[in-house]
């Protein structure tokens, strides 16, 4: 008797760009969103790290310094109909589109 394999579940949609073009945003931010599994995303607000009176006449670096995650955000995403549904897992904030 041969053992059944068990069903596989189809594969969902990325919908990591869908997200971050939703999420509220301060003027400068870039917005990463990554799937991490299921319905979470990972979403990060990126900004122009501010100069302070220390960095004054540093030597400027990669440009990847010159970007701080400003923020951070565990999402869950539904999808209802044609409208996304975020919510973050800390229960602070819930978005529509």
């Amino acid at each position: 008797m041969a053992k059944n394999s068990p069903a596989v579940a189809p594969e969902e949609a990325d919908l990591s760009h869908e997200v971050a073009a939703m999420v509220d945003r301060e003027p400068g931010d870039q917005v990463r969103c990554t799937n991490i599994g299921g319905n979470r995303y990972r979403c990060n607000w990126w900004s122009a790290r501010r100069t302070t009176a220390a960095d004054r006449g540093s030597s400027r670096g990669l440009e990847s310094t010159e970007l701080r995650v400003r923020k951070s955000s565990l999402l869950v995403v539904a999808r209802s109909g044609e409208r996304l549904l975020l919510t973050e897992l800390s229960g602070t904030s819930s978005y529509s589109s």
